[in-house]
């Protein structure tokens, strides 16, 4: 028998069916083939200690609240120097969780 295979489903727990999209792939997964995967859930944004995790817990309350800082937040990060600065203030903490959520190496990573 084949060693089973490791493979990581990345999210965001915002509040819009990230969870239930990726629980639902990987349960299918886990039916389709009961012993070929070892599925892990993970949401790098849960730890409110960092920085994009304060952020994520904004996204529900501002979307339902006041859609229009939602869109001017939304286009701005289709702009270089936004990505590059929410890259540099966000990925500190990201950055280590992420790395020890690939540790050991999945064999596939779904985000």
């Amino acid at each position: 028998m084949a060693a089973r295979k490791r493979l990581l489903f990345l999210f965001s727990d915002t509040g819009a069916g990230h969870r239930a999209a990726a629980e639902a792939v990987a349960a299918a997964l886990v039916r389709r083939y009961p012993d070929a995967f070892d599925v892990e859930l993970f949401d790098p944004m849960r730890d409110h200690t960092v920085l994009a995790g304060r952020l994520t817990a904004l996204y529900g309350p501002i979307t339902r609240r006041l859609p229009f800082l939602w869109g001017a937040a939304y286009h701005a990060t289709n702009l270089r120097p936004t990505v590059r600065l929410f890259q540099h203030a966000i990925g500190r903490g990201l950055r280590r969780k992420l790395r020890q959520a690939l540790n050991p190496c999945p064999a596939l990573v779904a985000s």
